[in-house]
């Protein structure tokens, strides 16, 4: 599946308090039982968050999620948990710009609809719990996306 990701998170770069990005995340699953499935996410920032002296993005995100789901028909309610790793970077017209990895634990809450036999919707809300160089930042946000059976 594809998703597109409101995150918003915490700045440890200084100015604004809160970050927001748009973020493309590519997901691939597979079912393990009849309630469990898992998924790898790859990811990475298609809608950059500027100030107009610095830009901020996350180069990539990977990692992946084991999901407790129960199909209910052409609906199916899940929650997830996982580990994610994301590559921050910050670039400043004429001052320091750095890029930093960071990783935690994240979760999901989330729907996915069935749109046939093979598409379908998925609704989620997203986060990431994330504890780097002492400061607590919580990146986490609504996504919606479409995905392919195969």
């Amino acid at each position: 599946g594809i998703n597109y990701m409101l995150i918003e998170q915490e700045s440890r770069f200084g100015g604004a308090e809160d970050i927001e990005t748009g973020e493309t995340v590519v997901r691939f699953g597979g079912e393990i039982t009849d309630y469990f499935s898992s998924e790898l996410r790859l990811g990475t920032t298609t809608n950059s968050a500027e100030d107009g002296v610095a830009t901020f993005k996350n180069v990539y995100s990977v990692g992946g999620l084991l999901r407790l789901r129960k199909e209910l028909g052409s609906l199916t309610p899940y929650v997830g948990l996982g580990y994610m790793w994301s590559r921050e970077k910050l670039s400043r017209a004429g001052a320091l710009s750095g890029e930093r990895e960071v990783s935690d634990v994240a979760a999901a809450v989330g729907l996915d609809v069935s749109l046939g036999e093979k598409l379908g919707l998925n609704i989620e809300y997203f986060a990431m719990s994330m504890e780097a160089f002492g400061s607590s930042i919580n990146r986490n946000g609504p996504s919606a996306g479409l995905f392919w059976r195969f």
